[in-house]
Parts: structure tokens; C-alpha cells; sequence
């Protein structure tokens, strides 16, 4: 079961006006077009995840930033989760997740 804050962020009125619109500007698949396929993106991944950290404020700024989507099909979405769930035990995610969190909100703000 996700995080009820987790639920509160990607649920809100604001997350799904940001996906329709980064969508609407990223019709296509980023992940295929590196790859040279050309295929309608249908979902937006959050590079660094929203369940990387345990503030509700940290995910909103992880959910809003346009620098942390990426316009995806829905197999290249599920395979990045695919990927990271056979890779990884679910303690080394969140330490990654976390770290690149961190790294990313430091540039965000600067500091």
C-alpha cells in the first residue's frame, strides 16, 4: 500500500494539471526516441521517486519540478520499474532514491 502523503501529492489537483500539461509537450516517449522508436508517451515517471523521502514537502517539490519527469509509454514505464525492483533490494532504493533526492534538492535550492 503507498504512503498516504504519497497518495495526497499524486492524487492532487495539481499533480494531474502537471502531467497533462508536461505530456501535452512531450507527446513521445523520451526513453524510446534515445533509443530511435517513435511511440506516444502515455505516462510521466518521476526520475528521483516520490516515496525517496518521508516529507510530505520534499515530495511535493520531487512531484512539481518538470527537471524530475519524464514522459514515458507504458513499457518503458513499467520496465525503469522492473529494472529497478530486480537490481535492487527495496533498502538500496530507498538509500539511492534517497541520495539522489538530496543531491537534487541541493540543487534546487542552491545550497
Amino acid at each position: 500500500m503507498k504512503d498516504v502523503k504519497y497518495r495526497k501529492v499524486i492524487q492532487s489537483r495539481q499533480w494531474k494539471r502537471l502531467r497533462m500539461q508536461y505530456l501535452s509537450r512531450h507527446p513521445l516517449c523520451e526513453k524510446c526516441l534515445e533509443e530511435g522508436r517513435t511511440r506516444v508517451a502515455q505516462e510521466v515517471h518521476h526520475i528521483v521517486p516520490l516515496l525517496s523521502t518521508q516529507s510530505e514537502e520534499t515530495m511535493r517539490h520531487l512531484a512539481y519540478d518538470p527537471w524530475n519527469l519524464q514522459a514515458l509509454c507504458h513499457d518503458c514505464h513499467r520496465e525503469i520499474h522492473e529494472k529497478m525492483a530486480s537490481h535492487f533490494t527495496k533498502e538500496s532504493i530507498k538509500e539511492k532514491a534517497a541520495s539522489s533526492a538530496k543531491n537534487f534538492l541541493k540543487r534546487w535550492t542552491g545550497d
